[in-house]
């Protein structure tokens, strides 16, 4: 498999706020609001600790712009219906949702 991965340079964000953290002994994860050149985003980011104790961001998470927050808020409401009243053996898909050309861009 062969990947390309292009780095730009990130704007500040003009609006961040935290909405929800939590940590581990080493791993955590946190949820931001974030406003960057005047669009929202939900950013949910995967954080490592060093051996000083400072909290870092790794590369890992996820970055959805606000035309997507419902579709997978009520996505992730479905998973814990179905994680907390279904067995995992017999699970069964409760909803597909289709995305849109253009909402999602996947690549390998």
């Amino acid at each position: 498999m062969n990947r390309s991965w292009s780095v730009r340079a990130v704007t500040p964000p003009q609006f961040e706020v935290v909405l929800a953290e939590v940590l581990g002994k080493y791993k955590g994860v946190r949820v931001r609001l974030l406003k960057r050149d005047g669009k929202w985003y939900v950013d949910t980011r995967v954080l490592w600790k060093d051996e000083g104790g400072n909290w870092h961001y790794a590369k890992k998470g996820i970055t959805l712009h606000r035309d997507l927050w419902e579709t997978v808020g009520t996505a992730l409401q479905k998973a814990a219906e179905v994680a907390n009243h279904v067995d995992g053996a017999n699970a069964q898909p409760v909803q597909t949702v289709p995305v849109t050309e253009g909402e999602a861009t996947v690549s390998s």
